[in-house]
């Protein structure tokens, strides 16, 4: 609410008019421009702790900077400290054998073909040894169609593989007993 005071009673001129309109506008947009704010702000909190719930590996990338943010169970899942991280790329931590399917993915969403994609994948960790994951990466795209950015979650799939292996090689065993 605006209100207008004049020491004496009198009709208000069109110039103080035009004048309250644009004062009331101006509060108008400055009250909602804090409200947009705040919720935005609420957003990325709320986002922030999503990212940090340590469920699942989260990262989020750019194709022209690199890793952007990494969470902290990825940090724990690849052996490596956040500020190693932002460092690297994601080639360079690839097994090399799954390196050809993950570049063929991401040109596909670059060329707009697909928005994301998920796929097994091998990691190198910092201490060399060899992680099997799942991997998702989804990008968001500027106004034009470009990639602004990726979110990729890796979920380490190692000790699943191990017991599905251990299971196939016990198989043939099992069968002989039966017989």
């Amino acid at each position: 609410m605006i209100s207008t005071h004049f020491r004496q009673p009198h009709r208000p001129s069109g110039h103080d008019l035009r004048f309250t309109d644009l004062y009331a506008r101006l509060a108008g947009e400055l009250i909602e421009r804090q409200r947009a704010e705040e919720a935005l702000g609420a957003s990325e909190e709320r986002f922030r702790r999503y990212f940090e719930l340590g469920l699942i590996g989260m990262a989020m990338t750019s194709p022209a900077k690199g890793i952007l943010e990494v969470n902290d169970e990825l940090c724990v899942m690849l052996g490596y400290e956040r500020s190693e991280l932002l460092k690297k790329t994601w080639a360079e931590m690839t097994y090399q054998d799954d390196l050809a399917a993950d570049v063929t993915q991401f040109d596909r969403v670059t060329a707009g073909e697909i928005d994301g994609y998920t796929l097994d994948k091998r990691w190198i960790r910092r201490d060399g040894r060899v992680i099997d994951t799942i991997m998702s990466a989804k990008c968001l795209r500027r106004a034009d169609g470009s990639v602004d950015y990726f979110v990729g979650l890796v979920q380490d799939i190692t000790e699943r593989k191990r017991s599905e292996e251990a299971l196939r090689t016990a198989q043939p065993s099992l069968l002989i007993w039966r017989v």
